[in-house]
């Protein structure tokens, strides 16, 4: 929560500008280690949670969180290539792993927003309902497709967001800038 209640002091267009560098060197990441799966087996080993791992796996879900807070938003765009690409897991596995994982940040993140902003209950429920809907439609797709080609696809999704999340703040970012 303390990133999402850092939010409230942090211009919009700068949160946005933020979540689209991330969501920039996430996608990145994850075209790089999608050239180097193996377009036979499609899968890379899991990874060992051991005690020597675990620091890494507190920092990574710690700042996953922070930024999941800080921007309002995360899920996939954060938490599938934190998972597969710092992680160790499959891309198969990270999907699973990582629905739980958005559930328990979005919790967290809606008790720390709510404190400071008016949530549109009705919209939210109309686009979960669809997202619902999205989610199981992905799920059929996601088991026709190789690892292969589902990271290089989400990965260059992200660069798409990224990039039109980019020009949509360019402006504003000017404004801000001009202000100072």
């Amino acid at each position: 929560m303390p990133g999402a209640r850092a939010a409230a002091f942090i211009p919009g267009a700068w949160l946005l500008t933020l979540l689209a560098a991330v969501m920039m060197v996430s996608a990145l990441r994850m075209l790089r280690a999608a050239a180097e799966i193996a377009p036979a087996n499609g899968a890379r080993s899991v990874g060992t949670h051991t005690p020597a791992a675990l620091p890494k796996v507190v920092t990574l879900g710690a700042l996953t969180g922070a930024l999941t807070g800080l921007v309002g938003a995360g899920g996939g765009f954060l938490v599938v290539p934190a998972l597969s690409l710092l992680g160790g897991l499959s891309l198969h596995q990270t999907i699973g792993t990582s629905l739980l994982v958005i559930v328990m940040t979005s919790v967290a993140g809606l008790l720390g927003h709510a404190a400071h902003v008016t949530i549109d209950y009705t919209l939210a429920l109309w686009v979960g309902a669809f997202a619902s809907a999205g989610t199981l439609l992905g799920y059929a797709l996601a088991r026709r497709l190789s690892p292969r080609h589902l990271r290089t696809g989400f990965a260059w999704f992200i660069l798409l967001i990224a990039g039109w999340l980019v020009y949509r703040q360019w402006p504003l970012l000017q404004a801000l800038h001009s202000v100072r």
